[in-house]
């Protein structure tokens, strides 16, 4: 229901839906426990890999909103040196002189 109404009002954090995600699947587990309190050991394992794998995921997906993030910022550093260099470059006017754009 958490994620329907997160949805539902815009939401579209991939970050946030991946904890969303995780939430209920650790939820699911608790009330499993409850239920059937011995569970085989094959078992146990394969769902502590399950969720070793959701939690790198997420630090997946994490280090990829990051990356992007730093990548927007060197294009627009890069974007602003140009403007600047431009800028800053000397023009010829028609008697030899140097006039400087600012």
């Amino acid at each position: 229901a958490l994620r329907l109404s997160y949805l539902q009002n815009g939401g579209n954090d991939q970050l946030i839906l991946v904890q969303l995600h995780d939430l209920l699947a650790e939820a699911l587990q608790l009330e499993q426990r409850v239920k059937h309190p011995k569970i085989q050991r094959k078992e146990r394992n394969y769902r502590e890999r399950d969720t070793f794998k959701r939690n790198l995921d997420s630090e997946l997906i994490s280090l990829e909103v990051e990356n992007q993030r730093l990548e927007e910022e060197i294009l627009k550093l890069q974007l602003k040196r140009q403007r600047n260099c431009r800028s800053q470059k000397p023009l010829k006017t028609s008697i030899g002189q140097r006039l400087m754009l600012s």
